[in-house]
C-alpha cells in the first residue's frame, strides 16, 4: 500500500499539551498471500531463482522383451527468477509530538504502523502479479457464491497440484457476495451461516482455507483473486526476500536540529513474481 496523501500531519493534528494516550493504528488486514507464499532469502540484489521440474514424468509406452534396453528420457528442470530491490520510505517525527506525550507507546505506535505498511505493500505487490494468468476462472461480470467458487475449484483440481494445504484468496468484494450468498440461501443450516466470518480467515470450503485478501489486484471493473497451493515448493506465489521488513534509526545531522525532528527508516528489499499454471486465477465482479 503507498503511503497515504494527506493535507495534514501528526504534529499539526495532535495537541501541544501532554498526550497521555496512544493513538489508533490505521486499519490494515494481516498479509494473507505472504501467509500462503513460497519465500525464498537472497542476499543483495543478486537474482532468486525458484527451481521446478519442467515437465512431468513420463513413462514410455509399451512393454519390453527381456535384454531390451529401457528407452531414456532426459528429466528437464526451469526456474522462475525474480531479483530483489529495496523499498520503503523515511518518517519523520517532530521533537515536540515525541516529548510531549506522556505515553512511550505513541512513537511506537508511529514506528509499527509503518512496518504493518510496508507489509501491506509487500501483499499487494505480490497479489498484482496473478492477473493475465494462463489458468482463468469467471470474468469480472462473476458474482462469488458458492456455486462459482465449487466450480472454480473444480477447474482447480484439473491443474493436479499437489500440496498438504490449498488456499482461496479473495478480494473484499468476493468475499462479501460469498458471505451474503451463504446467509441468504434458504438451504443451509445455522451452522453453515456461520462459516464464513468477517476474519482474514473466513472458513474452509472442500478442504480449503477460505481468506480475505484486501490487497486483491483490480482487473477491469472487477477484481483478480485466487487458488493457490500453500507454502515453500508448493505455491504459485512467489517472494525472494534479501532484506525483510526492518527499522533503521537515522542520525539526526544538521537537517534534524534546524527541522526539529528524528527520522528512521522503515525498508525492505524483496522481488516478487507468479508461477504460471501453479495456481488458478480467478476473475469476479466488484
Amino acid at each position: 500500500m503507498a503511503d497515504e496523501s494527506t493535507t495534514t500531519t501528526a504534529a499539526s493534528t495532535i495537541p501541544t499539551e501532554k498526550i497521555t494516550k496512544g493513538m489508533r493504528l490505521y486499519p490494515r488486514l494481516k498479509p494473507a498471500a505472504l501467509a500462503t507464499a513460497w519465500v525464498e532469502p537472497g542476499q543483495g540484489v543478486v537474482p532468486i531463482d525458484f527451481q521446478r521440474l519442467a515437465t512431468a514424468s513420463v513413462v514410455p509406452a509399451g512393454t519390453k522383451t527381456e535384454g531390451a534396453a529401457f528407452t531414456r528420457v532426459a528429466q528437464g528442470t526451469a526456474a522462475t527468477s525474480v531479483t530483489p530491490a529495496f523499498v520503503g520510505g523515511e518518517l519523520a517525527m517532530t521533537d515536540e509530538l515525541v516529548m510531549s506525550s506522556d505515553s512511550p507507546g505513541l512513537k511506537l505506535s508511529f514506528l509499527s504502523d509503518r512496518a504493518r505498511a510496508m507489509y501491506a505493500r509487500m501483499t499487494t505487490d505480490l497479489m498484482a502479479t496473478i492477473t493475465g494468468s494462463s489458468n482463468t476462472y469467471g470474468d469480472t461480470s462473476t458474482t462469488m457464491t458458492r456455486d462459482a467458487l465449487m466450480a472454480a475449484i473444480v477447474q482447480y483440481w484439473a491443474l493436479n497440484l499437489d500440496a498438504d494445504m490449498h488456499a482461496v484468496l479473495l478480494s473484499n468484494a468476493a468475499s462479501g457476495h460469498l458471505a451474503r450468498d451463504t446467509i441468504s440461501t434458504a438451504a443451509v443450516t445455522a451452522e453453515m451461516q456461520n462459516q464464513f466470518g468477517a476474519s482474514i480467515l473466513l472458513g474452509e470450503f472442500q478442504g480449503m482455507a477460505v481468506l480475505r485478501a484486501a490487497e486483491a489486484p483490480a482487473e477491469g471493473v472487477g477484481f483478480s483473486s485466487c487458488i493457490t497451493p500453500v507454502g515453500d515448493v508448493n505455491s504459485g506465489l512467489l517472494i525472494g526476500v534479501s532484506e525483510s521488513v526492518n527499522i533503521r534509526p537515522t542520525n539526526r545531522g544538521a537537517e534534524g536540529e534546524r527541522e526539529a525532528e528524528e527520522y528512521a527508516v522503515v525498508r525492505a528489499m524483496y522481488g516478487v513474481a507468479d508461477d504460471d499454471g501453479f495456481y488458478l486465477e480467478m476473475q469476479t465482479a466488484a
